[in-house]
């Protein structure tokens, strides 16, 4: 006899695990804003001069490093979350292509979100050590902005290949796959606002800020509904194709 798959196996509780997990993201989220040095633009925005980027660095190294590893412990469990999410998604012999993309998707949002702040850390002691040159400084800033930008296609896919799942599972809301679907198409424009030299809309104001935001509340929403999935929670909506018997 084959044993049950999904959270009604035994692995509920792990399943739950993960779901807190995906709620970390917001209060880390939450203390980089109150360690920031600059709540008009909550981030040093990308329209800044060089000498002030190197001054909001040097002045606030100490507030950076803490943001980093602060942002390094809470991006990382998003891994975790996404494990939890997918085991709960997991279909019972049904094609699934769009819960298969959510793992490796996600662990590029991951590792890039992950280099982004590593290029910070490395901005933040540079100016804060006065090992690197105000060019040098400007440069490792950008391409963490960059880096930080353009995960947002990444972003998208996990949470748009999620939606899709979410089609086919009885464990979670029906209307998680509409908040996947406009989750997924509100953030895509962070993106092109590296496009943008100056203004509120430069990166690193609130505007993107906020837009990066969509996808730790949506890990924190649906992390939410996994720390409550019970043990007997079936794993997949009922076929509504009819069955076709084969002749032997």
């Amino acid at each position: 006899m084959t044993a049950p798959s999904g959270p009604h196996s035994g692995g509920h509780r792990q399943i739950h695990y993960a779901g807190y997990a995906g709620m970390a993201p917001i209060p880390a989220l939450g203390l980089t804003l109150l360690l920031s040095n600059d709540y008009s633009h909550a981030l040093p925005r990308w329209d800044y001069s060089t000498d002030r980027l190197v001054a909001y660095f040097a002045s606030g190294e100490h507030n950076a490093v803490l943001q980093c590893f602060v942002q390094f412990f809470a991006i990382t469990l998003v891994l975790l979350f996404i494990a939890g999410l997918t085991e709960a998604l997991r279909p019972s012999g049904r094609p699934a292509v769009f819960a298969a993309a959510i793992r490796p998707a996600a662990s590029v949002v991951v590792a890039l979100y992950l280099l982004s702040t590593m290029l910070w850390l490395m901005t933040a002691i540079g100016a804060g050590h006065h090992t690197m040159d105000a060019t040098l400084v400007r440069f490792t800033y950008e391409a963490s902005i960059f880096m930080w930008q353009l995960t947002q296609p990444a972003v998208a896919l996990t949470v748009f290949a999620t939606g899709m799942a979410l089609r086919e599972s009885a464990a979670f809301p029906r209307w998680t796959v509409r908040y996947s679907f406009a989750t997924s198409l509100l953030g895509l424009p962070n993106t092109f606002l590296v496009l943008t030299d100056s203004g509120w809309l430069s990166p690193g104001g609130w505007p993107s800020l906020g837009l990066y935001a969509l996808f730790f509340v949506w890990t924190a929403v649906l992390g939410a509904l996994m720390t409550r999935i019970p043990a007997e929670a079936p794993t997949a909506c009922p076929d509504p194709r009819p069955s076709v018997d084969v002749p032997s």
